[in-house]
């Protein structure tokens, strides 16, 4: 339901946002903190069909700053890379690039609202905006005075989708864009047990994946069957993940 609901939401950029949450487990600070630069070197600099992004300190993304790591490694398919570039380079993402306080820049995040604004402010932008180095050609009030934003925008599109569907699927649970987290981690569990993976390897390659400090919030994918509601929301969302990688080894 979800991915068919996005097919036609009209909003390719929310739509890549929930491909990409979908596909690498990223939480929406980590998401929404994600510059082109850091898109474009990783399709130049690596190889493979996986490929591996530090998030976190020292790297103008964003995480959680308690339960996960410092910094970790996120493994996005190069498919999902290649269609966030695309994207970048619409003239509809210039449009909002040049709406905003980094311009059409490849230092500016790839997701931006129709407004020109973050969905989620960085801790770098709060930086980049106090030092008159770099913000020279805003007004000083605009450097201190400004909103920080910490994803309001991406929840409410995230339950209009929801409501979306109950309109022809009345008993369809709220979704919360968290949810796509905890999706990748059941997708992922299921996956490889399925594959024959001890537990303890699927639990260990998860932690590192999902950034989790320690593995104990990680075994709780373990038991996904479980929980009937997640169970579904996953059942519907794995599709999308297979359709990544079925696509990207046609």
């Amino acid at each position: 339901m979800i991915t068919i609901a996005l097919e036609g939401y009209g909003n390719r950029a929310f739509e890549l946002m929930m491909i990409f949450a979908f596909t690498t487990g990223a939480r929406k600070q980590t998401l929404c903190t994600l510059r082109i630069h850091h898109i474009k070197n990783l399709l130049e600099k690596q190889s493979g069909q996986e490929l591996k992004l530090k998030v976190g300190a020292g790297t103008e993304i964003d995480v959680k700053n308690k339960g996960d790591l410092k910094h970790y490694r996120l493994h996005i398919p190069r498919l999902v890379a290649m269609m966030l570039l695309d994207y970048s380079n619409s003239i509809e993402a210039k449009k909002r690039r040049d709406k905003s306080f980094y311009g059409d820049s490849d230092r500016n995040y790839i997701f931006l609202t129709q407004e020109g604004t973050p969905y989620y402010t960085s801790k770098a932008e709060i930086s980049d905006r106090e030092n008159p180095d770099f913000s020279s050609r805003i007004a000083a009030a605009n450097r201190i005075d400004f909103p920080v934003v910490r994803g309001r925008a991406l929840n409410n599109l995230t339950k209009r989708l929801a409501d979306k569907i109950r309109q022809k699927h009345p008993s369809f649970k709220d979704f919360r864009f968290h949810d796509t987290r905890a999706t990748y981690g059941m997708n992922f569990v299921r996956h490889f047990i399925d594959a024959g993976h001890p537990p303890s390897k699927v639990v260990n390659d998860l932690s590192a994946r999902m950034g989790h400090a320690d593995t104990s919030t990680t075994h709780a994918y373990l038991s996904f069957d479980s929980n009937k509601d997640r169970t579904d929301a996953a059942e519907d969302s794995y599709a999308a993940w297979l359709k990544i990688n079925n696509r990207r080894e046609a």
